[in-house]
């Protein structure tokens, strides 16, 4: 096979004659000036996406026209035509000694290559002392050109592995678990056949490779793959505990102890808080009634107080005007009444008349002491005297009203203190005890 090689590469070499290049022929001059420069170009292999200046496409102009919209020249770097193509005055100079020296042929021609080509089996790198790897046309041509020394190996038509015995045959696997480097597992747990017997393969009695998809059975892989043992699946034991029960109580005391300070020093920062809030609030009543002192005059409370019983006094007469209008409803109501007992014997009719009579001057009298009752207040400026104020009390301590709740309804009145208020009351005959809220009483 080296021989072949060998004879190979010199057969190339003498098609191409480039060994001729360092024989002297006596007659024979070169014509190239001795200054300029000699290119070559080989396959490039540092084209990642980002051209260099060195790297080019040189291919044939058939393939090349597919994408001649958008080629650009390698001669000016204008985008629409080939090298060989070039019209343009400006060239780049360098660009044009390197197109002379490669000396291409007719059907070959050079762009220049882009970012992130797709196709790179004919990008080369262009640079001078590159003599061994010199382009040629012959580079390019169909593979049928060349002769190829090949070497063949016959496989056979069924791989077979294991060692046959009297009545056990060889297991039969494709081509790729032939030829596979096996890595074993040995705990796989996906349900699965054993290759060779067919039955289930259990977890920890079976070995599956990675890479082929192999399961043979604990009792197969004797006979087929004897190298390889599946490891039996290890059990954990736990490890009896050993307790250390005086260090644990040592750890307890320890613990206690540290609590037992830390609640010390939090009563003593508890303590001291308190004593701050008590000193705090006793500034705080002593600022308020310095306040309360200064800033509020006597003239000022007694205005206030004025007001209040005067307040007090509206709503009591308010009141009072309720209840007899109440009253005045409840005779219209009997009135009606009286009206439809007109049909009644005459003696009944005189009896019914009089309590009538009676009935209307109550009811004009209490319209007169009502309008006059008005009439005070609003003539009056001043703040009525508290006896007043108990004398109208005493006058509406108990007064039955109409029954607004279904319910016996009183007007009640609390003496507190020596100050009489008063409430409205229901009276209920299965209470235990009376009970008055707390945001009427002053």
């Amino acid at each position: 096979m080296k021989e072949i090689c060998q004879e190979a590469v010199f057969q190339n070499q003498l098609k191409k004659l480039g060994f001729c290049r360092n024989t002297p022929v006596h007659g024979i001059y070169e014509r190239e000036k001795t200054h300029r420069r000699r290119y070559g170009a080989r396959k490039s292999t540092s084209y990642n996406g980002k051209p260099h200046k060195t790297h080019v496409r040189i291919a044939k102009r058939k393939h090349l026209a597919l994408r001649k919209k958008d080629c650009k020249c390698y001669a000016c770097g204008e985008i629409g035509h080939f090298a060989s193509e070039c019209r343009n005055p400006r060239k780049i100079m360098e660009r044009v000694a390197i197109l002379d020296s490669l000396e291409l042929g007719d059907e070959i021609d050079v762009v220049s290559v882009g970012f992130d080509e797709d196709d790179v089996s004919d990008i080369y790198s262009v640079g001078e002392e590159i003599e061994d790897y010199q382009f040629q046309n012959e580079d390019l041509e169909d593979f049928k050109n060349y002769e190829v020394y090949m070497m063949t190996i016959d496989e056979p038509n069924d791989y077979l592995v294991g060692e046959p015995s009297d009545w056990r045959s060889k297991l039969r696997v494709s081509r790729q678990q032939y030829y596979c480097q096996h890595i074993w597992k040995f705990d796989e747990i996906h349900p699965t056949r054993c290759l060779a017997c067919r039955n289930e393969a259990m977890k920890g009695d079976r070995m599956d490779c990675l890479k082929c998809e192999l399961t043979i059975c604990s009792l197969c892989q004797p006979h087929y793959y004897k190298k390889e043992k599946i490891l039996p699946e290890k059990i954990k034991t736990r490890a009896p505990k050993v307790i250390d029960w005086k260090k644990i109580a040592i750890d307890q005391h320890a613990a206690l102890k540290a609590r037992d300070q830390i609640e010390e020093s939090l009563r003593e920062e508890l303590e001291q808080a308190l004593q701050q809030v008590r000193h705090y609030k006793g500034k705080a009543e002593e600022i308020k009634e310095e306040t309360l002192v200064t800033e509020v005059p006597e003239e000022v409370v007694r205005e206030m107080e004025n007001l209040r019983l005067s307040n007090e006094l509206l709503e009591k007469l308010r009141e009072d005007d309720l209840k007899r209008i109440e009253e005045l409803e409840c005779e219209l109501r009997a009135e009606r009444g009286v009206r439809a007992l007109l049909t009644v014997p005459k003696e009944q009719h005189e009896q019914i008349m009089e309590e009538l009579l009676k009935v209307k001057e109550k009811f004009r009298s209490a319209q007169t002491e009502a309008t006059q009752l008005k009439e005070q207040l609003k003539a009056s400026s001043e703040v009525p005297s508290e006896s007043q104020i108990l004398a109208l009390d005493e006058e509406c301590v108990i007064n039955t009203v109409r029954a607004k709740n279904n319910l016996l309804n009183i007007k009640i009145a609390l003496e507190v203190n020596g100050k009489k208020v008063p409430l409205n009351g229901i009276l209920d005959t299965g209470a235990a005890v009376s009970v008055c809220s707390e945001e009427i009483i002053p």
